[in-house]
């Protein structure tokens, strides 16, 4: 079997309204996330057909990341058991999908019932006004340092050691957490990337916009180890890999 490719929610999307041939991509390992379910119940512009569409083809895939980004990087560094919470979340995109099959499937009603809030929401996955506040701090912290931090060997390494500082802060459920113990050997696509973007921010003027999506967008790195590829047409997250040296992750027909 080849390489697992992670999917952005934006690649789905395609094969849900038919711009890609799910058929044209039957020899390769294409992997759905959490995050791609999160996205596309929490999307404003929410279509129950497009949803239908894409659950349906998801559901068939040999291999699905069922666990939020924190749990399955915790269950990865830790081994920390979420087994449970896996299939909970599998049984829920099943029962979805078949409400949606049915006409039965009310996003508005689902996503504000407390059941399904627990399956998706849990205590620990922070709320935006956290992961806004925390961005904000640190372009501040960049804007000030980064000049003097990426002129030398001894700079740069700094400049990982923050990053790193950053993605253990929220990998551990907003907890500060001593982040030498998180072994980043096998995530270098997810530390590479945010520090361009931290690289990035650093140069930025006010008004550096880091929104909802953008935050998905990095969570979903997450899933991304050495042996796997990732597959997004988002034309900003490509640049920050290609930037970052890792354009070696991102997936394309000849690969």
């Amino acid at each position: 079997m080849k390489n697992p490719i992670i999917c952005d929610t934006n690649v789905w999307y395609r094969f849900a309204d038919g711009r890609l041939k799910i058929e044209d991509y039957s020899n390769y390992n294409l992997v759905p996330t959490w995050i791609n379910i999160h996205e596309m119940l929490t999307t404003k512009d929410f279509q129950n057909k497009r949803a239908l569409a894409m659950f349906q083809i998801m559901l068939k895939c040999k291999d699905f990341k069922y666990l939020s980004p924190i749990q399955y990087f915790k269950s990865e560094m830790f081994r920390d058991n979420y087994s449970e919470e896996g299939k909970n979340i599998s049984l829920l995109l099943t029962n979805i999908t078949k409400d949606l099959s049915n006409d039965k499937f009310d996003v508005h009603g689902t996503m504000t019932s407390k059941k399904y809030r627990e399956l998706l929401w849990n205590d620990e996955n922070l709320s935006e006004i956290e992961i806004n506040e925390t961005i904000e701090t640190y372009r501040n912290i960049y804007r000030t340092q980064l000049k003097n931090l990426l002129k030398s060997c001894n700079g740069q390494v700094q400049h990982f050691e923050s990053t790193k500082e950053f993605l253990s802060f929220f990998l551990n459920g907003g907890n500060k957490f001593d982040f030498w113990k998180f072994d980043f050997s096998d995530y270098e696509l997810l530390l590479y990337t945010v520090n361009q973007f931290f690289i990035t921010l650093g140069k930025a003027s006010s008004g550096f916009k880091f929104d909802k999506n953008d935050w998905e967008d990095v969570l979903n790195l997450t899933y991304v180890k050495q042996d796997m590829l990732y597959w997004t047409f988002e034309k900003k997250w490509i640049k920050y890999i290609k930037d970052s040296g890792m354009e070696r992750y991102l997936f394309n027909v000849k690969n």
